[in-house]
């Protein structure tokens, strides 16, 4: 029958398997046991397919989500997650989002994309221990020739895999406000463009729609589910539908997270709720019980799962006297100073350990302060001011000014881990904060740029600046005003290894091939002419890096967590890119307005760089050049020519025989005019 039916032609292929070899399939693959049942309508407890979990999360709105929701996030991460699933298995994967749904929903579009399709059966939710432990301990002697990964979304049900990741690859689902890991995918949140896209996909191309849409749900694709379903259990979570429960999570949902057993903490969260703490251990008890918990607790710490929806989900609840409070206690935490500063630099990353000073309040309590400003300062106006007749984004910029006003070094240091969310928060305040300071005598900023004490553990202390500066550079608007500040900075230079750095910041976001910044080629040359013009040595490093021939390194910059600044921007872009912005940066470079042996010189070096069209300019100009330069400019020029022709390396670049002959007679311009040096010169070439 099989032979009959290949040689007909009408598949492309046909195979006939008997019960038994259906048998053993079905004891070897995990996914296949799931699918099946589902298949069957049978019952079937602690674990689902993607394509279910897709289904479930997407058909609860109306109209229907579609996958090009997380097309943005899907064009950002599908390089760095086929580089861990073509690795052999040494860690787990982690993917945060604002709600477990959306994780599992935005895996399901990962796995119908082309370069994944082929793994999409493989991959199973589990949600339960019992479940996993069973399926494991009987399907890890199969992984060989059957594997399976598996996608875990709860801590009990991941600790069935504490031993199994080596021979496994698997996924953990993680909140976006975890404490303890940092999520190799972090889904962002859409920009206006994609989130109106994804909308029209659905059906929703009206306008007012749209932008009421995108100020309602923030872009995030969970509450833009709440807000479509006609589900009351999934429009209004039982928690919010709750008045005591919605009212109780107002103090968690504005700190975040915090260390349960530190006293400051407790405190801080005693005032923000006007009450005492035992209460709010009490609630966050009650809280745990409902289905879809908007909070966690793990060992010391407690938290909110997702604060974006919970804010959403409780904006109602929430009072002026809530907000009075919240600002009142995120100024009095993150106006303490970091007492590890009192120390020698190679000490303080010991300071918590050898010498217990460190900080009253919590790290997780800072971040998630901060986080909360960010996201008041981004959405707070839609949430509060026709409500309550308060600017929330005005409140969030005048504390971020205090807080770093009058600007010393002890206040960057102390806030180096904060300034990337300060920044995030107030972009044009931040800036103006940083303008200011550089247009004094003496910069307060430039204390941060000395090289490292040598030792190995030692911090950096200009992390934070420049994070916060790349966040900044990701909106277009920003771009000028943060390469301007950069380029000043670049002039201090900094004598260590370490890649944080003003101008390796500059580089990467105008690398061609993977800038990171959102803004578009024409926007880019733009900021990079002006560059030129008031930074010229800054500006000439940056274009002649972008003709640089052979392999280049890029390296990733700091994206925004709450704005949707960075939304599917930052990866490799098109070669049509690519060839318009390099033969602009070309231009400059031939263009350029006073040409010296050095800038003849690196075009000579990476001539192999440019056009074959182009290359003849670079001999003009020298030749032009040579007629009124100096006897040692053109020795220096001379000896790059000889580098880049006439000895090995020459060899190992293959040169045509008209590039090298162009060369020579460069090289021969060059030579003395004087008498008594250009006879020692023809000695010395002969």
């Amino acid at each position: 029958w099989e032979k009959q039916k290949n040689e007909a032609g009408d598949w492309k292929a046909v195979r006939a398997f008997d019960a038994s070899d259906l048998e053993q399939w079905l004891e070897q693959s995990v996914p296949a046991q799931i699918w099946l049942a589902e298949q069957l309508a049978l019952p079937v407890s602690g674990y689902e397919t993607l394509e279910e979990a897709w289904q479930r999360w997407a058909n609860a709105s109306d109209p229907h989500l579609t996958p090009e929701i997380f097309s943005p996030s899907i064009a950002a991460y599908r390089k760095t997650f086929k580089e861990w699933l073509d690795k052999p298995s040494d860690r787990p994967f982690s993917v945060a989002a604002d709600s477990r749904d959306e994780a599992l929903a935005f895996l399901a579009c990962l796995f119908d994309d082309e370069a994944f399709r082929q793994f999409k059966d493989r991959f199973a939710v589990f949600t339960c221990p019992e479940t996993i432990r069973k399926l494991v301990k009987f399907s890890v002697p199969f992984i060989p020739s059957v594997p399976f990964i598996p996608i875990v979304h709860a801590k009990d049900t991941e600790r069935e895999l504490a031993s199994a990741y080596r021979p496994l690859h698997y996924i953990a689902i993680r909140s976006r406000n975890d404490v303890d890991t940092k999520a190799d995918i972090a889904l962002d949140l859409l920009n206006y463009s994609a989130f109106k896209k994804a909308l029209t996909a659905m059906g929703i191309d009206d306008d007012d729609n749209v932008d009421r849409l995108a100020r309602e749900t923030a872009c995030s694709p969970t509450i833009l589910r709440r807000r479509l379903s006609k589900n009351p259990a999934i429009r209004t979570p039982a928690w919010a539908d709750d008045n005591d429960s919605a009212k109780s999570l107002v103090p968690m949902a504005l700190i975040g997270a915090w260390h349960a057993e530190l006293e400051a903490d407790c405190k801080i969260l005693s005032c923000v709720a006007d009450g005492k703490y035992k209460t709010i251990e009490d609630n966050i008890v009650r809280l745990l019980r409902f289905d879809d918990s908007p909070v966690w607790s793990a060992g010391r710490y407690r938290g909110v799962a997702s604060k974006i929806d919970a804010l959403f989900a409780i904006a109602g609840m929430i009072t002026q006297l809530d907000l009075d409070r919240f600002f009142k206690a995120a100024e009095y935490v993150l106006s303490e100073s970091d007492p590890a500063l009192e120390l020698p630099e190679e000490d303080r990353w010991a300071a918590a350990l050898l010498c217990r000073k460190k900080r009253n309040y919590s790290g997780v309590m800072r971040e998630g302060i901060c986080e909360t400003l960010v996201i008041l300062s981004v959405r707070g106006n839609n949430l509060f001011q026709s409500r309550l007749g308060i600017d929330v984004e005005d409140r969030v910029t005048a504390l971020i000014r205090k807080l770093l006003i009058p600007l010393t070094l002890e206040k960057l240091l102390s806030h180096d881990h904060d300034l990337p969310h300060y920044a995030e928060a107030a972009p044009d305040e931040f800036l103006t904060i940083i303008e200011e300071d550089l247009r004094c005598s003496d910069p307060v900023v430039f204390g941060l740029l000395k090289p490292d004490s040598g030792s190995f553990w030692a911090p950096s202390s200009q992390t934070g600046l420049f994070w916060a500066l790349e966040c900044l550079a990701w909106n277009p608007k920003n771009l000028l005003r943060v390469s301007v500040i950069l380029a000043q900075l670049s002039r201090q230079k900094i004598d260590n290894n370490r890649v944080n750095k003003p101008d390796d910041s500059l580089q990467n976001i105008f690398r061609s091939w993977i800038p990171q910044t959102a803004a578009p080629v024409s926007d880019r040359v733009k900021v990079l002419k002006k560059l030129t013009e008031d930074f010229p040595k800054i500006g000439w490093e940056i274009c002649i890096k972008q003709i640089k021939p052979g392999h280049s390194v890029g390296h990733y910059s700091y994206r925004p967590r709450w704005r949707s600044d960075a939304s599917g921007a930052g990866q490799v872009v098109t070669n049509g890119e690519i060839y318009k912005f390099t033969r602009k940066t070309l231009g400059f470079l031939i263009d350029w307005p006073s040409h010296d042996e050095k800038t003849l010189g690196d075009l000579v070096e990476y001539l192999q760089g440019m056009p074959i069209e182009n290359q003849p300019k670079v001999w003009n100009l020298i030749d032009e050049w040579s007629r009124t330069a100096g006897e040692a400019a053109k020795a220096e020029l001379r000896e790059r020519i000889r580098l880049f022709a006439f000895t090995q390396r020459d060899r190992q670049r293959k040169l045509e025989d008209t590039t090298r002959d162009r060369a020579r007679e460069a090289y021969d311009s060059l030579r003395p005019n004087d008498p008594v040096i250009r006879h020692s010169w023809l000695f010395a070439n002969q």
